[in-house]
């Protein structure tokens, strides 16, 4: 997701690769603007762009957590886990939300960019004659319930805040969400078949879609990682938080990549952390950050600007630059500007995530 509206065309890059280039995030509008009050003083919802993959057979548990960084077999039918999935190495291939449905069957959801590389690894790792593999990305819709008047509109949509749910005649899960934006929340999955169905109880109850920038924002402002945005191949899931995030077990037993977190965890630490960020103006996805001497100690990773924060970002900054500091974005001006190379530093103030409610 992101906070920029209108990106240009994609570019290509030296290596053939097509991207778009990163834009500075722009102020919500009024519509937009709207949605995220609705979330701070109401309620509202918005999709999430998860995908969801299921894991079943006789064994499912044992196989899943033999390749996720929680302890699956700990959850009970019903409840659900975040967690992450690694490679051999201990670099993040996706970061997850995994629900137990029964006692043979899980949903693991992942952000939509992340479902190709997900299933390669299970399908890699899990022995199908333990536990299948099936990618169900065509069958569920992930809409997220947010705000302060929370349990009302659950009530009023006549479901609770975990578990299966029926609205209609859809059989739903309602998963708890993470914290956004200082606002509790669920997630619903919902059969896409009767999608529109479940879309216009959720629109009479909770109002209109709130999209895709309210969600980001609110995702930014709760510290939330995304994957791709504020982490990557190259990632230790420790450097995005996510031991902080309960989506590693320290205690259960071996899985794929353990060999690396629980060295981090027991003998060193992480050079680096995802840590937020505020500056007078709004800053662009990929601008360096700088101490006094000159030194780049971090870069932007995710950026908004918040109605009642300013501009803000995650940033992944080195582990020496403590909470309060004041460091600086180096930003250099647009190439076609005609103005001086030289680049503009501006002062940002580094805090540990989430964003203060």
């Amino acid at each position: 997701m992101s906070t920029t509206h209108d990106q240009p065309s994609p570019s290509a890059t030296t290596d053939g690769v097509t991207e778009a280039p990163a834009l500075p995030p722009v102020p919500l509008t009024a519509e937009e603007h709207h949605g995220y009050e609705a979330l701070r003083q109401g309620v509202t919802w918005f999709a999430w762009p998860w995908r969801w993959t299921r894991i079943q057979g006789p064994k499912a548990a044992d196989a899943l957590n033999g390749l996720v960084t929680n302890d699956v077999t700990l959850l009970a039918v019903n409840a659900s886990q975040y967690a992450a999935a690694l490679t051999p190495k201990g670099k993040m291939v996706a970061d997850m939300t995994i629900v137990r449905a029964d006692e043979d069957t899980f949903l693991v959801g992942v952000d939509a960019g992340a479902v190709e590389g997900w299933l390669g690894l299970a399908r890699k790792y899990i022995n199908p004659r333990l536990a299948r593999t099936t990618d169900e990305s065509a069958l569920w819709n992930t809409w997220a319930i947010y705000g302060r008047n929370i349990a009302t509109a659950l009530q009023s949509l006549g479901i609770g805040e975990n578990g299966a749910a029926r609205i209609g005649d859809a059989d739903i899960r309602v998963v708890p969400g993470p914290t956004l934006a200082g606002m509790s929340g669920v997630w619903l999955i919902v059969p896409t078949d009767h999608a529109e169905h479940v879309r216009e109880r959720i629109v009479a109850i909770c109002g209109p879609e709130s999209g895709a920038a309210v969600a980001e924002l609110a995702r930014i402002e709760g510290g939330r990682p995304s994957m791709f945005m504020d982490m990557d191949e190259n990632t230790i899931p420790q450097e995005a938080n996510l031991d902080t995030l309960d989506a590693i077990s320290f205690t259960k037993g071996c899985y794929t990549g353990q060999e690396t977190v629980a060295r981090v965890h027991f003998r060193g630490h992480v050079n680096r952390h995802l840590r937020a960020v505020s500056s007078p103006v709004p800053l662009t996805r990929g601008t360096s950050l700088v101490d006094d001497a000159g030194k780049v100690v971090g870069e932007v990773r995710s950026s908004a600007i918040s109605p009642r924060l300013g501009p803000i970002a995650i940033a992944l900054v080195r582990r020496e630059i403590g909470p309060g500091t004041t460091i600086h974005a180096r930003a250099l001006p647009p190439k076609d500007t005609g103005a001086s190379a030289d680049a503009v530093l501006i002062p940002a103030t580094v805090n540990t995530l989430p964003f203060p409610d």
